[in-house]
């Protein structure tokens, strides 16, 4: 546990130890916030549905940004072989990466806050969902980073690691769509259906947190982390 920690944060110092965390965290405050008051003048409704509906496409670039360096920049910097000579166990490596930026995508996700908070003041909206819908952000952000983690892992570069991850992160959250269901038999669909983490997130922020998405959320997190270790014990 004590590994886990230092890991964690070494990966959360090099973003405020430096101004980059502070410009992600304010690039994406501002923007999602624009977002949502823009929304509620447009609408003259206090409400957060619009943006959490959005929030997934905003959370994809971001992650895909912050996920990628996880290993990808080690090889870059030639820090990597170092990295895999200490005498720390890979779980304790991937699981470390992981909470440092659970923490960040986390901090990003609670950007949200000063609107949140306006919306309470103008109207009366349901907590219930607004809870919810944090939830499915917060899970749904934390599968995006171990799945850009483990892309992380089998990339050199982190140019390269960011352009795969936005790939596969498009792929993912539009697997489950109409565009894509609607060319495939009933039985395809409702297979797409049931692996689609935008489906899930879409269910959460309707205010019903449901135990089968939670568990849905966790299982690919857990998922791509044991892959991450697996990929590093090839590299090791």
């Amino acid at each position: 546990m004590k590994n886990i920690k230092t890991i964690a944060k070494k990966e959360l110092s090099f973003y405020f130890n430096t101004p980059t965390g502070f410009i992600i965290l304010g690039i994406f405050g501002a923007l999602v916030n624009f977002l949502a008051i823009r929304d509620i003048l447009i609408r003259d409704q206090a409400d957060l549905i619009p943006i959490f509906s959005i929030l997934p496409w905003l959370l994809l670039v971001m992650v895909a940004v912050i996920s990628a360096r996880s290993f990808a920049e080690e090889k870059k910097s030639g820090t990597f072989e170092v990295l895999m000579t200490l005498p720390l166990k890979l779980q304790e490596i991937v699981l470390g990466k992981f909470v440092g930026l659970k923490i960040l995508s986390g901090l990003t996700v609670l950007s949200l806050l000063p609107t949140i908070i306006a919306v309470f003041m103008l109207g009366r909206p349901d907590p219930g969902v607004i809870v919810a819908s944090l939830l499915a952000a917060f899970l749904f952000a934390q599968t995006l980073v171990a799945i850009g983690m483990f892309i992380s892992t089998t990339s050199k570069n982190t140019l390269s690691a960011v352009f795969v991850s936005i790939i596969v992160f498009f792929l993912v959250m539009i697997i489950g769509s109409p565009l894509i269901t609607d060319q495939f038999p009933r039985f395809l669909r409702s297979i797409f259906f049931f692996i689609s983490p935008m489906a899930r997130y879409q269910n959460m922020a309707q205010g019903v947190i449901d135990l089968k998405d939670v568990t849905y959320f966790i299982s690919v997190i857990v998922a791509f982390l044991y892959l991450s270790i697996e990929q590093l014990k090839r590299n090791r």
